[in-house]
């Protein structure tokens, strides 16, 4: 898994992509879409469909519909922020009918948030003060999923 994190503009997230048990390489996971939105991935291991699906996504009027996130069938979670700097949980499932509830856009009312394995750590980090930057190598700490080198992106 992995461990991404936003806050006050800022995305972070850790290198370890995993493929079973082993870490096959070391890659940021943030995305800087054309809409200007970021997205961090978690889940599987080639996104780029996802990324696709959400580029031209600015506002929360386009975001797309539960029943097109069904239709994608990816195995997916992410943190995903509009350039507005509302930030959403977006879950995608290979087998929707197992996972229903789990499909869609969740608006995150914090001014926080983090996703993937160590996203406890990072929570918890983040609430103590620390920056998204500074959460990600905390969770790393203590998630054994979680590794370096880490990366950061900026909103605007």
């Amino acid at each position: 898994m992995t461990t991404i994190a936003y806050t006050k503009g800022i995305m972070a997230c850790d290198s370890c992509w995993t493929l079973g048990n082993v870490q096959v390489t070391s890659l940021s996971k943030i995305a800087r879409l054309s809409s200007g939105s970021l997205l961090g991935q978690a889940g599987d291991n080639d996104a780029r469909e996802m990324e696709y699906f959400l580029d031209k996504v600015k506002t929360v009027r386009s975001l797309p519909t539960r029943k097109a996130l069904f239709e994608l069938r990816l195995d997916y979670s992410g943190m995903f922020v509009l350039p507005t700097g509302q930030i959403f949980r977006v879950t995608c499932r290979e087998d929707p009918l197992d996972y229903k509830d789990e499909v869609g856009f969740t608006p995150i009312s914090r001014k926080f948030a983090a996703c993937g394995s160590g996203n406890e750590f990072a929570h918890g980090a983040m609430m103590a003060g620390a920056s998204a930057h500074e959460a990600v190598q905390i969770a790393a700490a203590f998630d054994i999923n979680t590794r370096g080198p880490f990366h950061k992106v900026a909103l605007k």
